[in-house]
């Protein structure tokens, strides 16, 4: 048996437990856990301990006081600066000294402190409490008054207790400070606890001014009646606190305040002005308290005279409420020249609460001028104050009127604005609308008229700001979102922008560009990060360059952060289809430092500056958003401006702007296609003032340097030479000369020296035949002379001298001389004036103009303008170039203001066209008044008694005199009455004329009403006899009948006929609308009418068109029109035996001329017309086809575009008197332009020895003839078979040269056509000549009808003989011959091939019109 026990369970061991033995076992694991706690607090207790006194002990260190030093420099001080700790020694925990302490701002050191001596106990800052037995320094300068930081982030609760058992110094202020040098001795002492009355002794003597003082004892409670305020202070003769208050420091100053609970008395008083002045009493029965503050005495105290007015009267009363016990009525009122307040309501004495609210009333008269920035005019907030100091609610509304905000402006902006504060949370939720909002601007035109925004928004106990949500919504933009705070005590915001309609932002763009919003903060003193990802869709500006460059799906994407003021952009990138920019950088306290780059793919263009290829460039963009520097550099890889192409150019601009000017340097280099090209110079931009120093330019044939300044956009000095030849800029000639425009003294102040010769610039129809401009004086007087020759659309000469003066702000400009304009002469009577000053402006001129006279003047200033012209038998043609005849009366203009009044009295002699004869001028008046924006136009013109014409017309019209504006204003009612009688056609070609003319009787009468847009026109025309032409088209009407009547807004034409000459009618009835897009029922129906007949197509067609108004206001005519018969046979050049040469004219004045378009004169009625026919023949140079056609005329009567296709029926084309025949598979391509008309054509002729085929492709103005054979031959071998039956080698010399001729013809060269000229002479179809020269053999022949020829041969040795060939059917001919010996013969040819021959219609075939 052993003593082992035997094994059990566990639940027996616990079970046999006693209660005793459980206790113990407890109680023994209580004592080990709190025996290892023990330890541990043990250990981290001596921890903390060897560190603290470790650390103590480095701290006390030299290497740990410079430490400390350093990582106290620099640090901020709130707004006041930053702080600088230099010569630490001692105790840092108990009594340290500091031998310099500085406070620096951004102008430097405004506070400077020696030996600043501390002594203190560090145990108490445990508790949150920083006591000090003594502080004390040497001295504290303060040197000027400091410059403030704006806020960054708002004022939180107090951190620490603060208790200085004693406080001592001598205080030094400097003149910069308080005006006036002081010394003082400081002493006193201060307990702020963070809870509780705050308490402040402070004792101030001067000790260079004995008896001034400052003595303050100040209790501050936490109740407004526990503040206990004792305050002396005194200055005899005036002195440093008065200046540090900024009042005067040579006034006797004195400043008292008493508060003892019981009354206030406060009064400060400098001199014999009193700014301030408090009185009362308050108790438990109430109080009474009124003062008033002027603050126009201190230069510190300025911003509140600018902002709410010179003087303030307050006041504030309470009295116990006689019907609820424990409650007093209060009332407060504030009166200033800008804002006025007043307060009213019960408030509950126990508690300091308002439960039943106290109504509260602020309003300003503008906004603006409190805040000190733009906000708004007249403003008001109503609303309740319920709750005590603690925690309280503010409902109302805010109205603001005439609102400013962010560059929006509004009539009116209102809504509720209420304010919650609970536990230090301010909570804020408004509803704002707008309305009579400005759509002007960016943000006018995405808000609208009547924006509105909801917001809710709080400020945190600890000063965070959180945006719980927003909602705001304009016509062109959303902004929704909310945010909040995390679990972690971290703030977020997530919202959507959304720009809905671009096209509010700019006319003619379209799409809309939105992204998310997100900002996030973690909890603590760490950054905000904001990001924001947008994308356009749908997106057009509108600018094409733009356009390309962005796409339609546009991409910004930033991130950044937040942080004490300080913005990173960490990165923005702009994407678009073709480009993109970058940024990124900081942006601190309005400091600028970012770095940009871009690149671009061409091509594309900016105004005239067209650029191809990529763009890349990158730069700074540094400064202030105020005074911003910007240094870029961009690369090109090609850039055109005008004729300048500039190749790899490279561009360096750096721009700075200042406070009221701003400057830079622009440098350009770059290879051109007129050599390197390099352009540099400085700029200077002030005010009106723009200076340009150091130009120095060489480019596409101009060179310059020196320097121009611009003052209201006109040169006020320079000094500038420079050269211009024939480049990019100008098409011909040369001008080079020197300006010199200084100041100063001396005759050569001032030169000018100016000279062209046949200058035409680039693209221009004005050609400077000659100018030559010379002066020498000084900028008070300046004489010149001035010689000029200019062509062009309206040639102009002069030949004349003058002088420029200036005295002070006025400058003018006399010359006298003469010229010509056109071919209508001039003079000057008296020396023609223009004078300036300021915004004043004074034109004189007296002329005689082509035997009449002309004089004028123009008076103009910011207020209004004055014009007055007289003329006696001036030439129309010097003042409207498409008109001839004499005018003669007066026109004058005066007005201030948007009021112009005016009056004209002319009369008109011989008035005719430029293009009708002389026997069709017409006299008459003209007399108009200009009155209440109505112009009054009454005029009478007259034939004799051939017409008689009148017109009574009132129009509206938009006039003002400053600026001087009048134009018609086409949305408002007229009226007038105008009347017509006898021959049409003077009055027609005065104002219709120019290709067209009309003639015939007619009377004519109608009302005028309605607008211009949409007149209503009421009367009735009728036109008899009438001939109607169109040089450009052809286009005759014959015996033109019309009968019609105008119906408000449409003319009913009852009745028309005409024909064309040559037994071709048109006739037509039906409406026609009188206003854009209405409708129309006019018809017209055309029986064999010659639509056109010119020297390039000749067409009669049958149809029906109808006449339609467009959108435009003009009339366009439609319809199918069918042609029964076409001739187009333009001008071409052809074979007249003289060899054409091509002239070149080199150093031309004014170099090559410019084709201008001739604006035509005369209605323009469009054309819509389908043209289909088989009658249409092509003839010129030898080429006869005829063909039908499907084609189609658009353009204008007086220039019809005719295009469509013609496909070939028959025809031949005769080449050196041969003849070749056309099949049918060839086709023209139809225009008005011989240039235009392509050919496809194939021609074949059947000799005995050889088949030949011509092919014409080309133009009709410019074919191209090739010439093969089968079998296959050069080209002079197949002629001379064509051409003589026979080799070239065989020919004669006659021969020969008809060869030759014929192959110079055929090459396009035309040549010496011999043969051709003598078969025109003799008018056969047919001519040649063959044999030797002893044995000549003519021949000669002519089609007497289409199928038959007859030949009639001469010389040779066979004699005479006469030949007739029959064409039976395409491929089957018959000839037969008579010799004149007797002899004959016939013969049959049968062609393989199945050609249709032409049927010849030229006069050369007798029976053409059989």
């Amino acid at each position: 048996m052993t003593d082992t026990p035997p094994p059990h369970e566990p639940e027996a061991d616990v079970a046999a437990d006693t209660p005793a033995k459980a206790e113990k076992r407890k109680r023994t694991r209580l004592q080990l856990i709190a025996f290892v706690s023990g330890i541990v607090v043990a250990a981290l207790l001596a921890l903390a301990i060897v560190l603290a006194v470790g650390g103590r002990m480095y701290l006390v260190s030299d290497s740990g006081r410079e430490l400390i030093t350093s990582f106290v420099a620099g640090k901020k001080i709130s707004r006041y600066g930053r702080i600088n700790v230099e010569g630490l020694k001692g105790d840092l925990f108990d009594d340290f000294t500091l031998g310099r302490v500085t406070v620096t701002d951004e102008k430097g050191v405004w506070l400077e402190a020696t030996n600043v001596r501390v002594d203190w106990s560090y145990w108490p800052l445990v508790m949150r409490r920083f006591h000090a037995s003594e502080i004390s320094a040497d001295q504290i300068r303060v040197i000027r008054r400091p410059l403030l930081e704006p806020r960054t982030e708002p004022g939180g609760p107090q951190a620490i207790t603060v208790d200085i058992d004693k406080f001592r110094a001598n205080v030094e202020l400097m003149e910069d400070f308080s005006k006036e040098y002081g010394r003082w001795t400081l002493s006193g002492d201060a307990e702020i606890p963070r809870k509780g009355d705050k308490v402040v002794n402070v004792n101030a003597f001067s000790l260079n001014r004995k008896g001034d003082h400052l003595l303050l004892k100040a209790v501050i409670g936490q109740k407004p009646e526990d503040l206990r305020v004792n305050l002396r202070a005194g200055e005899a003769q005036g002195g440093p606190i008065a200046g540090a208050l900024g009042y005067s420091p040579d006034k006797p100053f004195s400043a008292i305040a008493v508060v003892n609970g019981e009354i206030v008395d406060v009064e400060v008083k400098t001199g014999d002005f009193t700014p301030l002045s408090v009185k009362g009493r308050y108790g438990k029965d109430g109080a009474r308290i009124g003062g008033n503050a002027d603050f126009s005495g201190s230069d510190l105290l300025a911003p509140f005279v600018e902002r709410i007015g010179r003087t303030a009267r307050f006041g504030f009363a309470s009295v116990p409420d006689k019907t609820r016990e424990g409650y007093q009525g209060v009332a407060w009122t504030l009166n200033a020249e800008n804002i006025q307040s007043n307060a009213r309501g019960l408030l509950q004495l126990k508690d300091r609460n308002a439960p039943d609210g106290i109504n509260l009333t602020i309003t300003t008269p503008s906004l603006t001028r409190l805040a000190g920035f733009p906000l708004a005019e007249a403003t008001t907030y109503t609303g309740v104050f319920k709750g005590d100091a603690k925690a309280w609610t503010l409902q109302g509304s805010a109205s603001l009127q005439n609102a400013d905000l962010a560059s929006y402006r509004a009539a009116r902006i209102s809504g509720p604005l209420d304010i919650a504060v609970s536990k230090g949370q301010f909570d804020i939720t408004t509803d704002a609308r707008a309305v009579g909002g400005s759509t002007a601007g960016i943000i006018g035109a995405l808000l609208g008229a009547t924006p509105r925004v909801q917001l809710q928004g709080s400020r945190t106990a600890d000063g965070a700001y959180v945006l719980k949500k927003i909602d705001g919504r304009g016509q062109a933009l959303t902004l929704t979102g909310s945010g909040g705070r995390s679990i972690t005590g971290g703030l977020s915001f997530r919202g959507d922008a959304a720009i809905t309609d671009i096209s509010r932002i700019r006319p003619g763009a379209k799409g809309a560009f939105r992204g998310p919003i997100q900002a996030g903060k973690a909890r603590g003193d760490s950054p905000w990060t904001l990001s924001f990802d947008g994308r356009g869709s749908g997106m057009t500006i509108g600018m094409d360059e733009l356009d390309r460059l962005l796409g339609q799906t546009p991409r910004l994407k930033a991130a950044g952060s937040w942080n004490h003021g300080v913005l990173s952009i960490n990165s923005s990138e702009l994407t678009g289809a073709a480009g993109r920019m970058g940024a990124k950088g900081l942006i601190e306290g309005g400091k600028l430092r970012l770095a940009l780059d871009w690149d671009a793919r061409g091509p594309f263009g900016v105004g005239p500056v067209a650029i191809d290829g990529a763009m890349s460039g990158n730069g700074a963009l540094t400064g202030t958003l105020a005074q911003p520097r910007a240094d870029l550099r961009a690369a090109f890889d090609k850039v055109s401006a005008g004729g300048l192409i500039l190749t790899n150019a490279d561009l360096i601009l750096s721009f700075r702007k200042g406070t009221d000017a701003s400057d830079g340097r622009i440098v350009l280099n770059a290879g051109s296609n007129y050599g390197p090209a390099r352009a540099s110079g400085n700029f200077f931009l002030g005010g009106k003032q723009i200076r340009l120093t150091e130009v120095d330019v060489n480019a596409g044939g101009v060179t310059a340097q020196g320097a121009v300044a611009l003052s209201n956009n006109y040169p006020s000095s320079a000094d500038l030479t420079f050269t211009a030849r024939q480049g990019a800029f100008l098409a011909s000639g040369e001008a080079n000369g020197r300006v010199r425009l200084t100041d100063g003294g001396g005759d050569q102040s001032a030169v000018l020296d100016v000279t062209g010769r046949n200058v035409r610039l680039a693209g221009s129809t004005w050609v400077v035949r000659n100018l030559s401009l010379k002066g020498q004086g000084t900028l008070d007087r300046l004489p010149f002379t001035l010689s000029a020759d200019v062509g062009g659309a309206t040639p102009v000469q002069f030949n004349g001298s003058g002088e420029y003066s200036r005295q002070g702000s006025a400058q003018s400009v006399t010359l006298r001389g003469g010229g010509r304009v056109r071919e209508v002469a001039f003079t000057t009577r008296s020396p023609a004036i223009v004078a300036l000053n300021g915004d004043g402006r004074v034109v004189r001129v007296d002329l005689g103009v082509g035997g009449g006279v002309l004089t004028g003047e123009l008076r103009q200033d910011k207020a209004g303008s004055a014009i007055q012209a007289d003329m006696t038998n001036v030439e129309m043609g010097s003042l409207a170039p498409d008109l001839r005849g004499q005018i003669t009366g007066r026109v004058s203009l005066q007005g201030s203001g948007d009021t112009l009044n005016g009056s004209a009295n002319v009369d008109l002699k011989q008035l005719r066209s430029i293009d009708a004869p002389r026997g069709l001028a017409v006299d008459g008046t003209l007399n108009a008044d200009l009155s209440d924006n109505v112009l009054r136009i009454r005029a009478q013109a007259n034939d004799g008694t051939a017409v008689q014409a009148s017109a009574d017309v009132s129009l509206p019209v938009e006039a003002s005199a400053a600026p001087l504006r009048l134009a018609i204003a086409r949305t408002r009612d007229m009226s007038g009455q105008i009347a017509i009688n006898g021959q049409i056609q003077p009055i027609w070609d005065l104002f219709l004329g120019g290709a067209q003319s009309l003639s015939g009787q007619v009377a004519a009468r109608a009302t005028l009403a309605g607008t211009l847009n949409e007149p209503r026109l009421n009367g009735r025309m009728d036109l008899t006899q009438g001939t109607f032409r169109d040089s450009a088209t052809g286009l005759r009407l014959e015996n033109v009948t019309l009968a019609s009547r105008f119906d408000d807004s449409q003319a009913v034409i009852e009745r028309f006929e005409a024909a064309d000459g040559v037994k071709g009618t048109v006739t037509g009835n039906g409406n026609l609308g009188l206003r854009q897009g209405s409708g129309s029922t006019l018809r017209l129906e055309l029986t064999r009418f010659r639509v056109i007949d010119n020297d390039i197509a000749e067409a009669r067609a049958n149809g029906v068109l109808t006449a339609v108004r467009g959108a435009d206001g003009n009339i366009q005519l439609s319809g199918d029109l069918n042609i029964d018969n076409a001739e187009i046979s333009p001008n071409l050049p052809g074979s007249n035996g003289v060899v054409k040469m091509d002239v070149v004219e080199i150093n031309r004045p004014g170099g090559d001329p410019v084709e201008v378009e001739a604006k035509a004169r005369g209605p323009q009625i469009g054309l819509n017309l389908n043209l289909t026919g088989r009658d249409i023949h092509v003839r010129g140079r030898g080429l006869n086809v005829e063909l039908t056609a499907d084609a189609r005329v658009r353009g204008t009567i007086a220039q019809p575009q005719l295009t469509g296709t013609a496909n070939v029926v028959r025809g031949d084309y005769e080449f050196a008197g041969k003849r070749f025949v056309f099949d049918d598979s060839g086709s023209v391509s139809l225009s008005t332009d011989p240039a235009r008309i392509r050919l496809n054509l194939a021609a074949v002729r059947e000799d005995p020895t050889l088949t030949a085929t011509i092919k014409v492709t080309g133009t009709a103005a410019q074919p191209k003839i090739e010439l093969t054979s089968t079998p296959s031959l050069p080209q002079d071998e197949i002629l001379s078979q064509v051409l003589f039956g026979r080799s070239a080698s065989q020919l004669s010399g006659f021969e020969a040269a008809q060869l030759a001729s014929a192959v110079a013809s055929l090459a396009g060269g035309g040549g010496f056509d011999v043969i051709g000229n003598l078969r025109e002479l003799a008018g056969l179809d047919r001519l040649s000549f063959g044999g030797e020269a002893s044995s000549l053999t003519v021949a000669g022949g002519r089609y007497i009808t289409d199928d038959v020829y007859l030949e009639v041969i001469g010389g040779g040795e066979g004699g005479a003989a006469v030949n007739v060939e029959w064409q039976v059917r395409r491929n089957l001919a018959v000839s037969s011959k008579f010799g004149g010996e007797g002899d004959a013969s016939l013969s049959i040819r049968w062609r393989r091939e199945s050609d249709r021959p032409g049927g010849d219609r030229t006069d050369r075939r007798r029976n053409r019109s059989r």
